[in-house]
């Protein structure tokens, strides 16, 4: 998955994960999520990690998230050697970007004074969510602070239109099947889990009107993917800012422990 599953925003011991491994002792449980990843990206890590790093697994726990499909339509690309990349640099722009974060990342792990001047001299938080954080208790319209055409391609029409939706779709498919075939391939299960983004929550759609829900599930009962659905347990108070408040970080669009909880579960 993308930063959902990496647990942007919350501690360690209130991730779903070591949830998990509390209560199953005799399992195994990596997570291969990071910020931003998408389809064509979870594909390329687990044939990395399966057929290089030749890690065993038994089960595969996909979470596709909205935004991937704007990720996968406007975002990336597949280059001549097989990398995903940024869409809109040449391969030759991108092969110096890498060299760049490389270095930049060396620094991050070995310099202190490196890391001492991104801690205190990089602003981390725009005037916007800002804002929001300092005046949560008394905002009752979050939408206003969350990315709405990333995560409302689900149910907006206008959102809909835009060029990268259908491109977005067909590939999200596209790796899908991919990641299905070479799972097969290595007899390892794949279980697909689906949960309401926070604007579809604040919103209060029926997340199964929702093009997402339509896509993923359509998909999974096509190829006979097991498909965890945890809509309802996202929608149990009365109104969606309740909902939303009550398993979100606040101004955020990520799950807080609550929100790990219903995952875990």
């Amino acid at each position: 998955g993308d930063s959902f599953v990496y647990g942007s925003g919350v501690d360690y011991s209130d991730h779903f994960i070591e949830n998990l491994i509390d209560q199953n002792k005799k399992y195994n449980f990596l997570n291969l999520a990071y910020v931003s990843y998408s389809p064509s990206i979870y594909y390329k890590k687990l044939r990395y990690f399966i057929n290089e790093k030749k890690i065993k697994f038994q089960s595969i726990y996909l979470f596709v998230d909205t935004s991937d499909i704007q990720d996968e339509g406007a975002f990336y690309r597949e280059d001549k050697k097989g990398n995903i990349v940024r869409k809109w640099n040449s391969d030759e722009k991108n092969n110096k970007r890498n060299f760049k974060y490389k270095f930049k990342n060396y620094l991050k792990q070995n310099s202190f004074i490196f890391k001492f001047y991104e801690m205190f001299y990089t602003s981390n938080v725009h005037d916007g969510p800002l804002h929001c954080l300092k005046n949560k208790n008394n905002i009752t319209n979050f939408k206003n602070y969350l990315d709405y055409e990333r995560f409302s391609y689900g149910f907006d029409k206008k959102t809909q239109n835009e060029p990268w939706v259908k491109e977005g779709k067909e590939k999200v498919l596209f790796y899908l099947s991919k990641i299905n075939n070479f799972l097969i391939s290595k007899t390892i299960n794949l279980t697909l889990v689906y949960y309401p983004s926070a604007i579809e929550i604040l919103e209060e759609i029926n997340s199964y009107d929702s093009e997402h829900y339509k896509l993923l599930k359509n998909w999974s009962d096509k190829n006979k993917i097991e498909f965890i659905d945890t809509t309802n347990k996202f929608n149990l108070m009365n109104s969606g800012l309740d909902n939303y408040k009550s398993n979100h970080i606040l101004c955020d669009a990520h799950w807080n422990k609550n929100g790990h909880n219903i995952i875990a579960k």
